[in-house]
């Protein structure tokens, strides 16, 4: 059988549409590093968990970023950029539905990317934090989503909620917002209007995130009493990752028989 290249193309528009719901965290924590805690949600079937597989993307023989992606797939999932002005980033859908005609149609007008694709995109042009959450809010997408962005110092964490074509929101970390200020938590709905009652990840996420509190916050306890509990953690996910560019952490885990 020949796999096409436009068969792939069309396929990529269409799963980029049915993709499931996730979970991201970006954090401060007492050291002034930014940790970045994601599940991806996808469902996948566990032949193609198999697949999902963590590469670190190199430019004349130097590692640009680690990500994770599936074999053949020519998006990714999720990244880090280490160092003092390296930055992570997750994406999220957002339960704003689409289609993959009217997806391809904004694909040949205006030349956009899929979600996946602009963030490899991102990955490989932003040269610190505050180039990354521009790039994000900017440039065509065939879909809307959420970008989350840790970078490696105070402050630096955002959700950027996009349309296709604009920036609806960015909602960053504030130290100045008493309630939840010094992380941003997101599923899949837009952070300031209420969530589903048959699908509300965000209440538990939150409490679970105070429980912890910033001080006490590190990659451990962000994965397992935040990422790896019900429902954040859910028989859909795929893939938990805790990553920071300050650190240099890329930790993911592939979830094949334990969900």
């Amino acid at each position: 059988m020949v796999w096409l290249e436009s068969d792939h193309y069309l396929r990529g528009l269409e799963d980029e549409v049915k993709t499931g719901y996730c979970t991201s965290v970006v954090a401060e924590e007492a050291g002034d590093g930014i940790l970045h805690g994601r599940n991806l949600d996808w469902n996948l079937e566990e032949q193609l968990r198999e697949f999902i597989i963590t590469v670190d993307f190199q430019r004349v023989g130097e590692t640009l970023y680690t990500g994770s992606t599936i074999v053949s797939f020519v998006g990714i999932l999720n990244a880090m950029k280490a160092g003092d002005d390296g930055f992570s980033f997750s994406m999220d859908a957002r339960c704003q539905g689409g289609k993959i005609w009217s997806n391809l149609l904004e694909a040949l007008a205006f030349g956009a990317m899929t979600p996946c694709q602009h963030s490899r995109y991102v990955m490989e042009t932003a040269t610190n934090y505050d180039e990354a959450v521009h790039l994000f809010e900017t440039g065509h997408l065939i879909d809307d989503g959420y970008f989350i962005v840790g970078g490696a110092s105070p402050g630096q964490g955002a959700v950027v909620t996009r349309a296709r074509n604009r920036d609806v929101d960015t909602w960053s970390i504030d130290s100045t917002d008493a309630e939840h200020g010094w992380y941003r938590l997101e599923t899949n709905y837009d952070h300031d209007q209420p969530v589903p009652t048959a699908d509300d990840r965000r209440t538990p996420g939150y409490e679970n995130m105070e429980k912890i509190g910033k001080e006490a916050l590190n990659e451990d306890n962000l994965l397992g009493e935040v990422m790896t509990q019900w429902p954040t953690f859910n028989p859909h996910t795929d893939l938990t990752c805790i990553m920071s560019a300050k650190y240099g952490i890329y930790d993911c885990s592939i979830w094949l028989d334990a969900r």
